[in-house]
């Protein structure tokens, strides 16, 4: 009894320091990341880190945004997966509630095996347990049961909701998150068995060769089966699922018994240590030898800060114009399908002349997916302002904004190839589709790819100078930099999902990018000599 007492305190005082550093690491990242903004920075007090209102007021939303994503990823992650799907899988097999059981059924019998989140082996647990020096059982133990809550009390309404709709009974819906806890706990005591018998975990880079072919199999059966109108009766997917709650339960017991944390966290730690030392060698050899490729060949007859440039883009050549390439030639085969598509197949034309005319919104995200800003700036800073801004010269006002329109002008050419081939492509099949009343909409589906182009080109240089996300050591650190370029993908991502007249979103979509690219040149015109520097950390 007093062993059990024990235990139990252990996992909740361990509980309760893990939560209290990620907040505080959180917050402390937050309080970074408004630090970082080149327009309020100066405002606030040297000591925010000391300010204890302040403080206090960054952890409450922590706290409000540790919420809001434990039921966000997953209302994405269900809605995606099972749901959307769901809606033309039930053309093909009539029985909405016995197919949405099957769905959660293989999902979370295979993603036991893919994903347990028992055995963690990020940077987080080697702060816990090497620099903090935390008991690796507690660790694990307890990081693994506050996972667990998220997923029960994350799923616990989005199953409630989206199962009466398809008219599951109640009482399932309620149990299902309970089952999906009870699962996770079955597959981490067989990983802890297969630790004890073979000596390799799910975690191990040694068991991707079952990993992978499980994601394989889940989707087949997910998705599949049904087509082939192979549906399990519900009681019989749902009878599955709910008795992994009573297995679950019985797994708990092995759980806290078993000795072996220490010395399975410490070797997965050092395994991924290697792994991304490796992985971070490998990139910088590959950059090398790309570099070295084309550096004989790299040549110029220009002078200055042109001249510097023209070297620069002749070297990474293979790095910078590679991709835009590749993203070309497969904007032009798609193109071409379509319109030999719409030739051999006259029905698909009004579809397809009725989603250019409204379609449109989905641009910023194909844009933002095909775009090399990022690329590009990494690129220039690895390989040439890494060195360069050590010198005194570089850092003027004056040598920073030439360089800048420079560069500017070299990553609109490169983004530009393929936004006018879509351009193209958009228009040619307006056209060929039936057209438009309105010969304007023919300049707007052309223009657009190309306005949405120089968006983003701009954007990410901007960012780039504005926010210099790079350390010395070419590690990406800044809070602020990553929230923009996330923020930038969420909205790209959700206008996906508009339906608006193409006159009107097109012309929209171009004043907006004429205004951001002027706007955003006069931040760096502003800003950049302050904000273009090397990290110390």
């Amino acid at each position: 009894m007093d062993n059990k007492t024990q235990t139990g305190s252990g996992l909740f005082r361990t509980f309760r320091q893990l939560f209290s550093l990620r907040c505080t690491t959180k917050t402390n990242m937050l309080i970074y990341a408004i630090r970082q903004i080149p327009l309020i920075k100066h405002l606030l007090p040297g000591d925010l880190y000391a300010a204890e209102g302040f403080k206090v007021m960054a952890y409450i939303l922590v706290l409000i945004w540790e919420v809001i994503m434990t039921f966000l990823v997953k209302f994405l992650a269900f809605g995606g997966a099972v749901m959307l799907p769901l809606i033309p899988l039930t053309e093909i097999a009539n029985e909405k509630n016995a197919l949405l059981l099957q769905m959660i059924l293989f999902y979370t019998l295979f993603g036991g095996i893919i994903r347990t989140n028992f055995f963690m082996s990020d940077n987080k647990a080697e702060v816990a347990i090497k620099l903090l020096r935390m008991d690796a059982r507690d660790y694990t133990l307890a990081t693994f049961f506050y996972f667990l809550l998220r997923l029960a009390v994350g799923y616990l309404p989005l199953t409630l909701i989206f199962g009466l709709v398809v008219h599951v009974p109640w009482w399932i819906c309620l149990l299902l998150p309970f089952a999906f806890a009870g699962t996770k706990l079955v597959f981490a005591r067989l990983e802890i068995a297969m630790n004890e018998t073979v000596g390799i975990t799910f975690s191990d880079k040694k068991a991707t060769w079952f990993t992978l072919p499980a994601l394989v199999i889940m989707l087949g059966c997910v998705y599949l089966l049904p087509m082939f109108k192979l549906v399990l009766p519900m009681y019989v997917s749902a009878g599955i699922l709910l008795a992994m709650i009573p297995l679950g339960v019985l797994c708990i017991k092995p759980l806290l018994r078993y000795r072996g944390y220490k010395d399975v966290t410490v070797r997965l730690i050092e395994v991924t240590q290697s792994v991304v030392e490796q992985n971070k060698n490998m990139q910088k050899n590959a950059m090398r030898k790309q570099i070295s490729k084309d550096a004989a060949k790299a040549t110029s007859n220009r002078s200055g800060f042109e001249y510097l440039n023209e070297l620069f883009i002749k070297r990474h050549k293979s790095i910078l114009w590679s991709a835009t390439v590749k993203i070309t030639i497969a904007a032009l085969v798609v193109a071409a399908l379509c319109i030999i598509l719409v030739i051999r197949v006259p029905s698909f034309s009004d579809n397809i002349n009725e989603w250019i005319m409204r379609g449109l919104p989905v641009l910023p995200f194909v844009l933002y997916g095909i775009n090399r800003g990022t690329s590009f700036t990494q690129a220039l800073f690895m390989n040439c302002d890494h060195s360069l801004l050590t010198y005194p010269f570089f850092k003027k006002p004056k040598s920073i904004l030439a360089l800048f329109r420079i560069r500017l002008r070299e990553i609109m050419k490169i983004n530009s190839v393929p936004a006018a081939v879509l351009g193209i492509g958009l228009a040619v099949l307006l056209a060929i589709t039936g057209g438009t009343d309105n010969p304007i909409n023919y300049a707007v589906v052309l223009l657009s790819p190309i306005a949405l182009s120089m968006f983003f080109s701009v954007h990410y240089l901007m960012l780039y100078y504005l926010l210099q996300p790079y350390t010395a050591g070419s590690e990406m650190k800044n809070g602020l930099y990553g929230f923009i370029t996330g923020a930038t993908y969420a909205v790209c991502y959700f206008m996906m999902r508009l339906q608006l007249p193409t006159l009107a979103f097109g012309i929209t979509c171009i004043a907006f990018c004429v205004i951001y690219s002027v706007v955003a040149c006069v931040l760096v015109y502003k800003f950049a000599y302050k904000t273009f520097k090397l990290r110390a950390g």
